[in-house]
């Protein structure tokens, strides 16, 4: 029996091509699917596939072949059809408890999550760039502001909520002068889609970019709320910014980094 592995969908697959008549029949007897010539066995992370490969005996093939047994036409089926109904079903959904900035919801009678009761439910999350040696290297602006949730004060990006009435770009604008100092035209702003900053949320979050090269910081304006006190912003270097434990910096500057990919490229940049 010979094996090879490759990658089929995210997964390690080994690929068996049988060379007797016995490995053939072995193999049909276990219902796997499949032609004559090959057969995909999907094995788990960390297993010792060196051990199968070492080993021609047939009944050591069956037995790593039920280990790894596929799903049969049948379950694949059902799977589908409740897939179908997960997707045609209303999700029922009820407020626990909340306040004036958030609700915690009740989806279904059992998943729990959070519901931002401001604005319109969303907000943006901006982060300001400056490039250097012609593009080579880049500094982030990195906002320091305090979170009692996280034990006091972390570095984030710029974020702020999308109040009723306002679109996402004009509230990104409005917090980089509150939270920076900066002021940029709204052509000047990169949109790079939006995330789930988690999945126990519906908190949507919009990304944008912006270029500060050669930009006058002004004075933090900030929004007159109690969290606006002592905070502060500061420049880091890529390789820095991109270990800061909030997930908006790392999807922004990946985001950005294939943007500027197809900028150089001069290919269509509206990838978000």
């Amino acid at each position: 029996m010979k094996a090879t592995v490759v990658m089929i969908d995210g997964q390690t697959t080994i690929k068996l091509f049988p060379q007797t008549h016995l490995e053939k029949e072995l193999i049909k007897q276990l219902n796997y699917s499949g032609s004559d010539e090959k057969y995909n066995i999907h094995v788990g992370v960390g297993y010792d596939n060196r051990t199968m490969f070492n080993n021609d005996d047939p009944k050591h093939i069956e037995v790593i072949i039920k280990e790894r047994k596929t799903v049969n036409e049948k379950s694949e089926r059902e799977v589908a059809q409740l897939n179908r109904a997960l997707e045609n079903k209303k999700i029922t959904k009820q407020k626990l408890w909340g306040n004036k900035w958030i609700n915690v919801m009740e989806a279904d009678g059992w998943f729990t999550y959070s519901n931002n009761a401001a604005g319109t439910g969303e907000g943006v999350s901006v982060l300001g760039f400056k490039e250097f040696n012609g593009g080579a290297e880049a500094e982030f602006l990195i906002r320091s502001e305090n979170n009692p949730a996280h034990g006091g004060f972390i570095n984030c990006s710029l974020t702020g909520t999308i109040e009723t009435g306002d679109t996402p770009l004009y509230t990104a604008k409005k917090e980089l002068l509150e939270e920076s100092g900066y002021s940029a035209e709204e052509s000047e702003f990169i949109y790079l889609g939006w995330v789930y900053p988690s999945k126990f949320s519906d908190y949507r979050q919009h990304l944008y970019a912006v270029d500060l090269t050669g930009k006058m910081q002004g004075d933090l304006k900030g929004d007159g709320t109690f969290g606006e006190e002592g905070a502060s912003v500061f420049w880091l270097p890529m390789n820095e910014a991109i270990q800061l434990n909030y997930p908006s910096i790392g999807s922004t500057m990946l985001r950005l980094a294939l943007y500027k990919d197809k900028e150089d490229q001069g290919v269509d940049k509206e990838v978000f």
